[in-house]
């Protein structure tokens, strides 16, 4: 028997990330393109009797599903992974209880400054 949190999210292995935009136009798509499509397309089918809207919807609905599924993935293996983060805060105390913080960034640190929103890992030494 493990001691290890049963809640706690298995680590995904993968390393299929995709980027903030085309997750976002998926996103959307599946979240609202797609269902307003299909509900355009039922109820202008039932007025001007398209054809097979049954089949379309079913069709879009499973397109749709599939799609969900795959953003599903993507979000699980980016929250996942140290990708969500844009640097670190190294924390280490020493002997005599001191405490020292150092922000480790990747790249360049100036990057920082264009940025809205940063968020750092805590990492403990």
């Amino acid at each position: 028997m493990t001691n290890e949190d049963p809640n706690k999210p298995e680590e995904v292995k993968s390393s299929w990330i995709l980027s903030a935009k085309l997750y976002n136009s998926l996103k959307f798509t599946v979240m609202v393109f797609l269902p307003a499509l299909s509900t355009l397309y039922f109820t202008l089918g039932s007025i001007w009797d398209f054809p097979a809207v049954e089949a379309v919807i079913g069709t879009t609905a499973a397109i749709t599903t599939f799609l969900g599924l795959l953003l599903r993935h993507a979000s699980t293996v980016y929250n996942t992974s140290d990708n969500r983060f844009d640097g670190a805060i190294k924390y280490t105390e020493s002997t005599d209880g001191s405490k020292r913080f150092t922000l480790e960034v990747p790249g360049d640190p100036n990057e920082i400054s264009k940025k809205d929103i940063i968020t750092f890992k805590v990492a403990h030494e």
